[in-house]
């Protein structure tokens, strides 16, 4: 593996930055930057193409050493600057105190993927913006987001390499045996084992207080009787949506998402930075690894357990979980939990259906859904609901979460036309533009500002044809809500008849990027979307039931903060644990106030780990830690909220009006 240097950089700064070249221990030659609490940028510019004095191509990696040292994670984007300024952007966190060598793929630009491959101390990343190829770079600037403290970053020498390297951390233990962040203290860290067991076995011989609310089987609201057919259902009166429970009452949906003990950190290239990891061969502790995503995990929730109860670890995690659940006032098991914990001590809950796709796609994850093998492969995911069709403690089912695709108001049918692939769904949209031209091949050229013999060279790549004309990006942005609509038909129909019952949940949308994604709404049941902020936007979810006529789930939100041992925070953070569970209230209560909102999931129940899930991500959002302690001070105000959230939607009771403080992003 060659390393060719960026030489002769040019570089400027702005906002509360101070850059100087020094030589660090960690990362060698340099530059350290000092940020205040606004933060700021780095520019590095030069030739176009040929950034540092080396030729950029999509088959070469830009590595960015750097170093960070604070208690919390170090969190930024890197933007890639092409002419006429278009922008690609790509968002990632490290862990502090160790060197993180930064791997882009150059490719990665081209924006294909929405997350890059994890690397050693690289946590969560996005990649966004408009794509653009590696040869028209301009410039590229290190984007320092607003902070909560005051920093030392250090870069070390850039370089170009033509494989994607194999590293190791190399650091000093940062995890004990509990999972645990050794970084710092705080109240509530566990001490030993002996202090672990004690505190378990306490919750589980503990007798937790009921709310003081009545409810039916299901959890609906006796007070508010309605009519029903068997199953979960939903219905619009008095100017408002409800959910109805199998027994016909009134029933609001406060859930949590992840309740599961599968909650695992990979270690592969971060082995350093555990102070224990059990033995695989352990009869008993080889429970705790697992081998989701491709790569080789860890569980210390479940370890902990174990520690405890040995043996009978996850029926007694079943038996505080469900104790929890019942007096923290949650009726739902929501998304990408165990399920079967639902149906055993009978808590509606929610499920996602496995989601179909196909062997070539259009545009990241956007199947080609006007294929064959995209209907037979939608008939092979719905199978699974066989085995639910006839639970009536079953809400409904989401059909998939955040579709990659989804993450910016992308041209789906655009960024086909640039591929050489045949597609099917390129067959359907040629046949669709010959109609709509009156099969005219000059009408259309002189429409689309392109220059063409005939409509079957519509089949060749086409680079950015959204850019010809204006009637051009109308066009294909008509057809990408065709292609969405399919996207969204054939799965829910498939699994409409094999399960008649049930609710479909809808898309769990990470953000309402454009009105595309409001195509295909006619399939569902429910409009659900993740909706990350400070409180629901009522606007937007008046917009949806008005744009599709149905009733809106919330299926993510949540907030986090730094007191406690974890590096990062939240997607919004706050000050302390006590502000969380503000955040919890305000939100909720004022969610419940919307009359087309008809449930709101929390994510997650328990935290995830310091040293970064599958993904990278470790932030403190759960109700529980990593030892399954709870966090007291957010527990009361949940419990508070959750058993009045069903009269505040009915409109007998007010919200709260009493905020969070809230405190800047830390970590990704």
């Amino acid at each position: 593996m060659f390393k060719e240097f960026l030489e002769n950089l040019d570089f400027s700064f702005t906002g509360g930055i101070n850059v100087e070249s020094c030589l660090d221990s960690h990362v060698g030659n340099g530059w350290k930057i000092r940020t205040d609490k606004h933060g700021g940028k780095i520019v590095f510019s030069g030739n176009k193409g040929q950034i540092g004095d080396s030729k950029w191509s999509d088959k070469k990696n830009l590595i960015i050493p750097v170093y960070f040292e604070k208690t919390h994670s170090f969190y930024f984007h890197i933007n890639f600057i092409g002419e006429n300024n278009v922008n690609t952007d790509i968002a990632m966190g490290v862990l502090p105190f160790i060197k993180v060598n930064i791997v882009i793929p150059l490719s990665a630009l081209k924006l294909e993927t929405l997350f890059l491959p994890r690397t050693p101390g690289r946590l969560k990343n996005t990649s966004t913006g408009t794509p653009q190829k590696p040869e028209n770079i301009v410039k590229f600037e290190f984007c320092i987001p607003e902070s909560s403290t005051q920093g030392e970053l250090f870069i070390g020498k850039m370089y170009l390499t033509d494989e994607f390297p194999d590293e190791k951390v190399v650091c000093e233990p940062q995890m004990d045996i509990f999972g645990q962040w050794t970084v710092k203290d705080w109240e509530g860290k566990i001490k030993n084992e002996d202090e672990l067991k004690s505190i378990i076995n306490g919750f589980f011989n503990e007798k937790l207080p009921d709310l003081d609310i009545k409810t039916s089987q299901y959890g609906g609201d006796l007070s508010k009787k309605f009519g029903s057919n068997g199953y979960f259902s939903t219905l619009f009166k008095d100017e408002k949506w409800w959910l109805v429970d199998p027994d016909g009452y009134a029933f609001y949906s406060i859930g949590s998402d992840c309740v599961r003990t599968e909650d695992d950190t990979p270690v592969k290239g971060i082995e350093q930075l555990f102070s224990w990891l059990p033995d695989e061969n352990d009869p008993v502790f080889a429970q705790s690894w697992s081998n989701r995503h491709g790569n080789k995990a860890m569980n210390f929730p479940i370890s902990n357990l174990i520690r405890v109860f040995g043996e009978k670890w996850h029926e007694n995690w079943e038996k505080i979980t469900a104790k929890r659940m019942k007096s923290w006032g949650f009726n739902t098991i929501a998304n990408w939990s165990e399920y079967e914990l639902g149906q055993k001590y009978n808590i509606p809950y929610v499920i996602e259906t496995p989601f179909p796709s196909t062997e070539t796609t259009l545009f990241r994850d956007f199947p080609d859904v006007f294929s064959d093998e995209y209907k037979q492969n939608a008939e092979k995911c719905a199978l699974f609901l066989e085995k639910f069709k006839n639970d009536k403690f079953l809400i409904g089912y989401f059909l998939r979460n955040e579709p990659n695709w989804g993450f910016g108001a992308y041209n789906i049918a655009g960024m086909m036309l640039e591929k050489p692939n045949m597609f099917a769904s390129k067959i359907e949209f040629i046949k669709h533009i010959k109609n709509k031209y009156n099969n005219d091949i000059n009408a259309f050229c002189e429409a689309w500002q392109i220059k063409l013999n005939s409509f079957d060279e519509l089949e060749n790549p086409i680079e950015k044809a959204w850019e010809n004309s204006e009637i051009a990006e109308k066009d294909l942005f008509e057809f990408t809500e065709i292609l969405i609509t399919e996207y969204i038909k054939i799965p829910s129909l498939a699994c409409k008849k094999i399960d008649p019952n049930h609710l479909n949940l809808g898309m769990r949308w990470a953000w309402i990027a454009s009105d595309a994604f409001f195509a295909g709404s006619e399939y569902l049941d429910v409009f659900s979307i993740n909706c990350y902020q400070l409180k629901p936007n009522t606007a937007e979810i008046a917009k949806i039931t008005e744009k599709t006529g149905l009733p809106v789930m919330i299926g993510e939100f949540h907030a986090g903060a730094l007191d406690v041992g974890l590096p990062a925070n939240a997607l919004v953070g706050v000050k302390t644990q006590a502000d969380r569970g503000k955040f919890y209230s305000y939100y909720v209560e004022n969610g419940a106030v919307i009359p087309q909102l008809i449930g709101m999931h929390y994510f997650k129940w328990s935290d995830q780990v310091a040293s970064g899930r599958f993904d990278g991500e470790n932030l403190n959002i759960g109700l529980i830690d990593v030892c399954g302690q709870p966090y007291t001070p957010m527990i009361e105000c949940v419990r508070t909220t959750n058993a009045i959230v069903t009269t505040i939607h009915a409109g007998e009771k007010e919200p709260t009006k009493v905020m969070a403080e809230s405190a800047p992003r830390e970590g990704f």
